[in-house]
């Protein structure tokens, strides 16, 4: 008789359960899936989108679906100095200041490029027409930088003296062929064809 009830106990009991899963999963779920519900430990809780991880990954796991290495850029900035950077009137005025001969005429003429860190820097020093002003442009393609002094304006009959600098700044470890040109050289017809005024390979070291 005991055995009986024991076996009646286990019967029920056994019953309970399965309608319990099959209330719980309806028989059209396909196996896989009911597996993964009974066992969780079997999920691949980690293989997601990048940048859609779901609320059951980890904020680490997170974190790192969302970091992108960001790609640093280089830099290009330029100054002017002298009548090259004013209106016509900045530089009539600035020529006609009282200087001697001498004086005016003794100023260096100077052209260098070089490495500064991880900056390649380009400075001149030059006599030019007065009225004549520039900007400074550059073309900076992987390894190869090119530096552009883009003049432009009738020149006038007097003799004006300026001071340009570049600098290509954030630039990676390397070799780097960099070239300058010099484009509107003609101060009578305002045009000109690009003219080299220097060239050479600089090394970025690391």
């Amino acid at each position: 008789m005991n055995k009986k009830r024991i076996f009646l106990t286990i019967a029920i009991s056994i019953f309970v359960v399965v309608a319990i899963l099959l209330l719980k999963f309806p028989v059209g779920q396909n196996i896989k899936s009911f597996a993964e519900n009974i066992f969780p430990q079997n999920k691949q809780i980690h293989q997601f989108p990048a940048g859609q991880p779901p609320k059951s990954a980890g904020k680490f796991q997170r974190l790192i679906s969302k970091f992108k290495p960001t790609k640093i850029k280089p830099i290009f900035s330029y100054k002017v100095n002298g009548c090259g950077e004013g209106d016509q009137k900045q530089t009539k005025k600035q020529a006609g200041r009282k200087n001697s001969p001498s004086e005016f005429f003794n100023r260096p003429k100077t052209i260098r490029l070089e490495a500064q860190g991880n900056a390649v820097k380009y400075y001149r020093a030059d006599y030019h027409l007065c009225c004549r002003q520039v900007e400074i442009k550059s073309d900076i393609r992987d390894n190869q930088i090119k530096i552009y002094e883009i003049w432009h304006g009738r020149g006038c009959r007097c003799q004006c003296y300026s001071s340009l600098e570049a600098t290509v700044d954030k630039l990676k470890p390397g070799n780097y062929q960099v070239e300058v040109y010099k484009t509107g050289t003609d101060p009578i017809l305002d045009k000109g064809e690009p003219k080299l005024l220097i060239s050479r390979k600089i090394n970025i070291p690391s």
